[in-house]
């Protein structure tokens, strides 16, 4: 288990990234939040040693989006238009804003059918 102060510091530091891939994946503020929730308690949880800020992020990010994959499966999700949140995002950069709704403008990749 981490200390609590180097969790506190990862936790502020991470959680708006978090936030960010779990509802780019659910498209749903409160999934969202309750993968954000699981991300941080996993990494309260830790065992783990990472080397490098780089591996904490890469960590979360995996984490993140294999927990993200976990809610697929569940026959109750709902999805909300990212316009009902767009305002309450944060962006280190207006680049990374402007880069993050051009991609939540593409088309969602279709499943192929099965012949």
């Amino acid at each position: 288990m981490l200390p609590k102060e180097q969790f506190i510091e990862m936790a502020e530091k991470y959680m708006d990234m978090i936030f960010r891939i779990a509802f780019h994946y659910v498209k749903n503020r409160p999934e969202a939040d309750d993968i954000t929730q699981e991300v941080l308690l996993k990494l309260y949880n830790t065992k783990k040693d990472f080397e490098n800020e780089d591996h904490i992020r890469h960590w979360l990010m995996r984490v993140t989006v294999n927990c993200c994959k976990k809610t697929f499966l569940s026959p109750w999700r709902k999805t909300e238009p990212l316009e009902t949140y767009a305002d309450k995002l944060s962006f280190s950069t207006p680049e990374h804003g402007e880069l993050f709704y051009l991609t939540m403008d593409l088309p969602r990749k279709k499943l192929m059918e099965v012949k």
